[in-house]
């Protein structure tokens, strides 16, 4: 593991994503000073104790390559088609899921990498579409309470209300 920084962030719904945004900005700055510390020593000195198919630490992996600022990251998305998500069989997994995002030519692209003993494709395909919704809506109503934010498409929303009212439905015949 080379330059890899191991962060965790609590989400508050009640607050906007301008404030969340500071206080990942914050995490993350406070844990460039432990930069140098070797995340295989961490590992050894957390004594864990490996599974087999899952990573010491974590289980979805984000990488950003950007060179471009928020507002011209903006516009990108913004003006960014839904593209065909192509679909390339034999990558290995090495964790839960791995989103790399690249900034490059008023595009942002996705490359996505997954376990597909956990997660099949039409889910990962559901998930990105729903991410880039989110990505667009962030950049839309950065004061909007997280909670808010409408980030699924129209078939999530849909079976997210249908599954809902299920539960209520199981819960009152209990």
């Amino acid at each position: 593991y080379i330059n890899v920084l191991a962060l965790r962030n609590h989400l508050n719904e009640k607050a906007d994503f301008t404030s969340y945004y500071q206080q990942v900005k914050h995490t993350t700055l406070q844990a460039f000073e432990y930069q140098d510390y070797s995340f295989d020593r961490m590992v050894e000195e957390l004594d864990y104790q490996p599974q087999r198919n899952r990573n010491p630490l974590f289980d979805f992996f984000l990488v950003l390559h950007n060179t471009t600022d928020s507002r011209s990251l903006h516009k990108q998305i913004s003006n960014a088609e839904i593209e065909t998500i192509n679909t390339g069989k034999g990558a290995v997994a090495r964790f839960d899921m791995e989103l790399k995002l690249r900034e490059s030519a008023n595009l942002l692209y996705f490359n996505i990498n997954y376990n597909t003993e956990l997660y099949s494709e039409s889910l990962v395909r559901e998930l990105m579409s729903n991410f880039k919704l989110l990505m667009m809506q962030l950049m839309q109503q950065q004061e909007t309470q997280i909670e808010g934010i409408d980030y699924q498409s129209g078939k999530a929303r849909t079976i997210k209300t249908r599954n809902l009212a299920r539960l209520k439905s199981l819960k009152t015949s209990i």
